[in-house]
């Protein structure tokens, strides 16, 4: 069974994670980091057999996370964050903890739309994190120049307008009576992501993090996943435009097809049971990479 462990962000957020652990000695560790509006159990569903516990299985210890404001990282108070503070705050502290937890390790993040969408930015902001890989499920924060697909460019400005005007009574948009997921996002995190879209450019609601320029900063190899069927949030078409912006890393991106033909939709790209070869791919990929940092 894993750890249920709690560490604390720099600004006093305190975020919640699973720490699971091989049965053998361990050959590095892996960070899990969950989509936008879910939260860390996606990243082990079912329960025991997921991509988490795969990677475990496959021989490393995994720190599945809880971004702030989703699953047990709550704080009732004050819930209130935007996109900047998981990449300011949170991601450097889960690579701290992840570090922590076994310093003779290589240390990989595995991060699925948000997971890695912020967790790429946030580990160039810290310059030397020591992260020797990527695994990235559905790599794609939206600016329309990232799809060339005019229809999905509309389809996208139409969501994110709705998500700012859903989110304006109460100051959260609220994806679960869409069917969306249970994580409630705030009005700042909304409003970015639709001024993102409008001025077609990736920047920090202060203008002093260009996201574009940190992603090209990167050097270290990264596997990118995509699937057919994920027709707005992340289809392979913007994500291939997308990872030309990672000029510095050794990218290979796999537009997945599964048994039977299968493509995954968004979600199904970490909780489909016919992801299974793709979370196998992806273990092996960290072990060599692994091998060569010992």
């Amino acid at each position: 069974m894993p750890e249920p462990i709690r560490f604390e962000t720099e600004d006093g957020f305190v975020l919640a994670a699973d720490w699971h652990r091989p049965t053998s000695a361990p050959v590095g560790v892996v960070i899990t980091a969950h989509a936008m509006m879910v939260d860390r159990r996606t990243m082990d569903r079912p329960r025991g057999a997921g991509l988490a516990s795969v990677l475990c299985d496959a021989g490393f210890a995994v720190l599945n996370v809880d971004f702030r404001g989703h699953g047990e990282s709550v704080r009732p108070r004050d819930p209130h964050y935007s996109f900047d503070d998981i990449v300011r705050y949170d991601v450097p502290a889960i690579v701290r903890a992840a570090k922590a937890l076994d310093p003779t390790l290589p240390t990989f993040l595995v991060g699925h739309s948000l997971g890695v969408n912020a967790g790429l930015p946030g580990l160039a902001r810290m310059g030397s994190h020591g992260v020797a890989g990527v695994v990235a499920f559905a790599p794609n924060l939206w600016a329309p120049k990232y799809d060339p697909s005019p229809l999905r460019r509309a389809r996208k400005a139409a969501m994110v307008a709705s998500f700012d005007l859903l989110s304006r009574p109460t100051g959260f948009f609220d994806p679960a009576p869409l069917g969306m997921g249970r994580s409630k996002i705030p009005r700042a995190y909304v409003a970015q992501f639709s001024r993102w879209f409008r001025e077609d450019r990736l920047t920090s609601a202060d203008g002093a993090d260009a996201y574009e320029a940190l992603l090209a900063q990167l050097t270290m190899p990264i596997l990118a996943v995509s699937g057919a069927a994920d027709a707005l949030m992340a289809h392979p078409e913007a994500v291939e435009r997308y990872l030309a912006t990672f000029t510095g890393a050794h990218v290979v991106h796999r537009r997945y097809v599964g048994p039977g033909g299968y493509e995954p939709d968004h979600m199904g790209l970490v909780i489909d049971p016919r992801m299974r070869p793709m979370f196998d791919e992806a273990a092996r990929f960290l072990r060599g990479l692994a091998e060569g940092a010992r």
